[in-house]
C-alpha cells in the first residue's frame, strides 16, 4: 500500500504542472480569429487627391483628370485615354493625351468625338513623383451614351 502512494503522489507532482501549462498556452478565440486583425493602409503617399470625370453630350466627350499631390511632389505625368468597349467586351480607342506637370497638381480638360451611341471608358495611368521617387496612379470611370 505505501508504494502505491509513493508512485502516486510523484506521478500527480509531475502530471498537475503540465496540465496547468497546457492551459496557460492556450489560444483565446480572438487570437484564432486572424480575421479581427485588419492593416489600414493609405491608398497614395504622395498623391493627396484624384478625380476622374466623363462627360458625353450628344456625338462629344468632355474628358477630365486632376490628380493633386502632397507638398513634396515635383512632378505628375501620364496618359488620359477615351475608349469605346464594344458588347463583346474589347475596347476600340477614340483619343489619347500625354500629360505633364512640373508641381503638385496635374489638371486637363480634354475633348473627343464620339463614335455613336455606347459605353464609354476613360482611364488615366501614370506616375506622382516625389524627388527621386514615385508612385502609379491609376484611374477608371465608364458611361454610357
Amino acid at each position: 500500500m505505501k508504494l502505491k502512494k509513493l508512485l502516486l503522489v510523484p506521478l500527480v507532482t509531475f502530471l498537475l504542472p503540465m496540465n496547468c501549462l497546457a492551459a496557460s498556452t492556450s489560444a483565446t478565440p480572438a487570437e484564432e480569429d486572424s480575421s479581427m486583425y485588419q492593416i489600414i493602409m493609405p491608398q497614395f503617399v504622395y498623391t493627396n487627391d484624384t478625380h476622374l470625370a466623363l462627360d458625353l453630350s450628344g456625338n462629344s466627350a468632355t474628358c477630365l483628370v486632376k490628380i493633386v499631390g502632397y507638398e513634396n511632389v515635383t512632378k505628375i505625368s501620364g496618359t488620359m485615354t477615351l475608349y469605346k468597349q464594344q458588347s463583346n467586351g474589347s475596347k476600340t480607342k477614340i483619343s489619347s493625351w500625354s500629360l505633364s506637370s512640373n508641381g503638385k497638381i496635374l489638371q486637363s480638360e480634354k475633348n473627343a468625338s464620339l463614335s455613336g451611341s455606347g459605353k464609354y471608358v476613360l482611364t488615366f495611368s501614370g506616375k506622382v513623383y516625389a524627388g527621386s521617387k514615385s508612385e502609379t496612379v491609376s484611374l477608371t470611370t465608364t458611361k454610357t451614351n
